[in-house]
């Protein structure tokens, strides 16, 4: 048995990489990728398809929504041709390939400060790190899943004055401010979609931080507004 970690030497999950020998670009921990949300100071880079991405993925990261082979080119117009631009590649997670094929690609073909964070969008979201999704995925969620919870994180005001079928009302204002409990998540299933949507992305996306520290492990939110959200379904269902 190998002997314990001494608690000065100890790493805690937030800070865990998986330390892949032989890999050129250097990992990031998913503390690290906060930051680098939180400070902007990173190009997000998804790697996987745009299915995968529609799906969930890490705020404010681009699709690059080209084959493999051309996904180089693709990044060095994103950056206008700065090849020193810091960029953090990432993909489904630990055995997901994608983010490494495509950072030595990056590295080869001259980019000095590329990233990956190799853990993923499973690990990512597991860590209570905020995923969005595209409407489209709602869209397929809502046709396929009927225990998908959608939450709206508007004004009760607004929620009576009509919202989506299927939605609960939990607002995020309110929440916030210490006047209101978290409403309308299951407790009997942690694991269940939970959809937010808002007024716009930023008001869904509050909710969603607020929701990191909480049990539910599946929890996404609507990078679009409820107008945008609401006109997309009801076109769906005509």
């Amino acid at each position: 048995m190998s002997p314990p970690v001494p608690p000065s030497a100890a790493v805690n999950i937030f800070q865990a990489i998986l330390a892949d020998p032989g890999d050129l670009a250097p990992e990031i921990s998913t503390d690290q990728m906060r930051v680098s949300l939180d400070q902007a100071s990173a190009l997000i880079v998804d790697s996987r398809i745009r299915a995968q991405f529609d799906a969930g993925h890490i705020p404010g990261a681009v699709c690059l929504d080209v084959p493999p082979q051309i996904q180089v080119t693709a990044v060095r117009t994103i950056v206008g041709g700065d090849l020193s631009r810091p960029l953090v590649v990432y993909c489904n997670g630990p055995h997901c390939q994608q983010s490494r094929r495509l950072s030595a690609e990056l590295m080869a073909a001259g980019f000095t400060s590329v990233s990956r964070y190799q853990l993923g969008i499973s690990v990512w979201r597991v860590l209570g790190g905020p995923t969005a999704v595209e409407i489209s995925w709602v869209e397929r969620v809502l046709d396929h899943d009927d225990t998908a919870v959608l939450i709206d994180a508007r004004s009760a005001q607004e929620y009576s004055n009509g919202s989506l079928p299927r939605a609960r009302s939990s607002p995020v204002d309110d929440i916030a401010a210490g006047r209101a409990a978290v409403s309308g998540l299951p407790h009997d299933d942690f694991n269940r979609r939970e959809i937010l949507f808002g007024r716009d992305p930023r008001q869904a996306r509050v909710l969603a931080e607020i929701l990191r520290q909480r049990p539910w492990a599946n929890v996404s939110y609507v990078e679009s507004s409820f107008a945008e959200l609401s006109k997309a379904l009801s076109r769906s269902d005509s």
